[in-house]
């Protein structure tokens, strides 16, 4: 059956990404962060009126997993929780100025780590790989609804 097959090159495909990307190392790209961490902080810095429950809808995870988090990161100095003005039962998380060094310089990490990764790559390869990665998201969203 060739979803069977799907499931197992899908599958294959993930874990040779993850390898690759270092994502089950217990700290994402050397740094003392995790990869929920990082999307964590990701999410933070680039909506400037983040919610844990905004987070939690994007990510799908555990509601309370993502509490523990978020209070590790505010312990850490990593982040910061402000009550919205708006709904007193929402706060607001916003990265603190450390927040904000650590995780462009984790941004940078990354962006070195992929272009580590298509260096080697033609222009032509490299449009290919681009059309392939948008026709992936394409497929899975049109008849997934993911996003």
């Amino acid at each position: 059956m060739k979803k069977s097959r799907a499931v197992k090159e899908i599958r294959a495909f993930n874990r040779f990404y993850t390898n690759i990307i270092g994502v089950m190392n217990r700290h994402f790209l050397d740094s003392p962060f995790s990869l929920t961490e990082v999307r964590i902080m990701f999410e933070i810095y680039y909506d400037k009126k983040s919610t844990v429950r905004k987070i939690k809808n994007l990510l799908l995870v555990d509601e309370g997993y993502l509490s523990r988090t978020i209070e590790k990161l505010k312990k850490q100095g990593i982040v910061s929780k402000k009550q919205s003005k708006h709904d007193r039962r929402s706060y607001i998380l916003s990265l603190t100025a450390m927040g904000r060094k650590v995780y462009e310089r984790i941004e940078r990490r990354q962006e070195q780590a992929v272009r580590s990764m298509i260096d080697h790559l033609s222009e032509e390869e490299v449009d290919e790989l681009i059309s392939i990665l948008q026709r992936i998201q394409d497929v899975l969203i049109r008849n997934g609804g993911y996003e």
